[in-house]
């Protein structure tokens, strides 16, 4: 058992980059960086706060989080190039709350929301196309294996949902995520 020192805050998501290196995110902006394994945890500024849902870390320097009611109320997406010593704020062009962020490579990447809300980018972050899911119940997280191939989960107050990824008419550009399976 660790401690994070953020007793005062719900934690949502953890990436470890290596057995040492790691970030953790929760409520109120909290940003937490470990590079000894866990042992220690330092509190880094988001600059908002808002809840963030999660973290995909693409390396030790370069990151994405997601996180509760966008444009509305300071933006949903933050960046680091330089292990979390800054976080730029990127503009996803929607209102909605984001619960989940992956990206590919450091270029392309997807995060989901609620309302089946799906964007993605193919700039690093720096613009966000929104996608079109095929459903409407909220997405709570998302794993791309390769461009052609990915999971998406959701729920509702029906149950769980799970989407597989399928590219419509070969374009690479334009996704169309169907239902897969409804299951309780």
């Amino acid at each position: 058992l660790q401690t994070s020192g953020m007793a005062a805050y719900d934690l949502y998501s953890i990436h470890m980059v290596d057995a040492s290196t790691g970030f953790i995110v929760g409520t109120a902006g909290a940003i937490l960086k470990t590079t000894d394994g866990g042992s220690n945890w330092t509190s880094q500024t988001s600059g908002v706060i808002q809840t963030l849902y999660s973290i995909d870390m693409l390396d030790s320097n370069t990151g994405f989080i997601v996180g509760h009611d966008g444009a509305s109320q300071g933006n949903p997406i933050l960046k680091t190039t330089d292990g979390g010593n800054n976080w730029i704020e990127l503009d996803s062009g929607i209102e909605s709350t984001l619960n989940d962020i992956y990206f590919l490579n450091s270029d392309v990447g997807w995060a989901v929301g609620t309302n089946g809300i799906i964007i993605s980018t193919y700039d690093g972050g720096n613009s966000w196309v929104n996608e079109y899911s095929g459903v409407l119940q909220d997405l709570k997280s998302i794993q791309i294996f390769d461009p052609n191939n990915g999971k998406l989960l959701g729920e509702d107050s029906q149950g769980s949902l799970l989407l597989n990824r399928n590219v419509r008419g070969g374009s690479g550009n334009f996704f169309n995520f169907l239902l897969n399976e409804l299951f309780q």
